[in-house]
């Protein structure tokens, strides 16, 4: 007779295998086309924040509508500049675009050969390391962000193309690894549309300063 055992795992831990490498480059994310634009539809953890549209009249709100590409590849180095674009749900601030800039690197972490992880600076001086859990390097990018959630946040970002039609294998690995966490949809149209056309206006600078 035969045993055969198996080791009981939490879904939210599975991801952290090695032998999945191949589905968590983090470099495959950074080295996409400048005018790749990704945006986040999901996450465990949405970003509030007071903000103040005038001096004596704060108001709390939610930031939306997260996006990002990325530029100044170092291969060598495995380093690159990222933009994200966002909105905010503040009655006063509505209908505007906002950006910031954020420098990042390629590392490994949790015991990998490989560079599974995106390292950044968060807050001042401090670094963050967000861990890619999945990557088709196409259409879905999934993160572990230790950094909320007590270690299980996640986010969902996919290729611009599927932000209003979110492909359902995305969707299902989002809810499988992180669903016990909490989801969160960070995609709504009906806030968004500054953003896109921000990104739309910008690709055709683009295009006009090539010729």
């Amino acid at each position: 007779m035969t045993t055969v055992c198996f080791t009981a795992q939490e879904p939210s831990e599975i991801w952290k295998n090695q032998k999945l490498s191949q589905y968590q480059m983090a470099w495959m994310i950074m080295n996409r086309s400048q005018h790749d634009v990704y945006f986040q539809v999901a996450t465990t953890s949405p970003v509030k924040e007071i903000v103040y549209p005038t001096f004596y009249t704060p108001e709390l709100a939610d930031f939306k509508c997260w996006s990002v590409k990325y530029s100044k590849q170092d291969q060598q180095n495995k380093t690159a500049l990222r933009k994200f674009k966002y909105a905010l749900t503040s009655a006063r601030r509505r209908n505007q675009a906002y950006y910031i800039y954020e420098e990042v690197k390629a590392i490994p972490t949790l015991g990998y050969s490989i560079n599974n992880s995106i390292e950044y600076i968060y807050t001042g001086e401090h670094k963050e390391t967000d861990r890619v859990m999945f990557t088709d390097g196409n259409t879905c990018d999934l993160y572990n962000v230790p950094r909320t959630n007590n270690g299980k946040g996640c986010e969902l970002w996919v290729k611009s193309s599927y932000k209003e039609n979110v492909p359902p294998c995305c969707s299902f690995i989002f809810d499988m690894l992180c669903g016990a966490a909490g989801r969160h949809d960070v995609y709504d149209k009906s806030l968004c549309g500054a953003v896109v056309k921000s990104w739309q206006d910008e690709h055709k600078d683009d295009g006009k300063n090539k010729t």
